[in-house]
């Protein structure tokens, strides 16, 4: 998996591998494009390796994370996690870390989409 993570460039990362976050990766698969998942869930885990998804086991809104997905060689970034409070870590993470790269954030009403995307 390291090798395969060091060879990824203009790739898609996304953040959380639950419900919303599996239907990113399958549209991803189906479509060719190289992504890395980052999830901490047993469940979402087991199914990502089943899937034979390249995965980062750890905490999406820990820097070190980011960095091993990636982030510095990647083009975009969704951050689908279960709570807008984690979703807008991972924007701001993400902003401070590649400045020039393209975020997609789950937003669960207009107050978070506003800060969000102001972030």
């Amino acid at each position: 998996m390291g090798n395969e993570l060091k060879s990824m460039h203009n790739h898609f990362i996304v953040c959380g591998a639950g419900r919303m976050g599996r239907m990113v990766c399958q549209h991803l698969a189906e479509h060719n494009v190289p992504f890395v998942a980052i999830d901490r869930d047993e469940e979402a885990i087991d199914y990502c390796q089943q899937q034979n998804w390249t995965l980062i086991v750890g905490d999406a809104t820990e820097d070190s994370a980011l960095k091993e997905a990636g982030i510095q060689h990647a083009h975009e970034i969704a951050s689908v996690l279960s709570t807008d409070a984690d979703n807008l870590y991972v924007v701001i993470s993400s902003r401070l870390l590649k400045e020039n790269i393209r975020i997609i954030a789950r937003a669960n009403d207009d107050k978070a989409a506003e800060k969000m995307q102001r972030a």
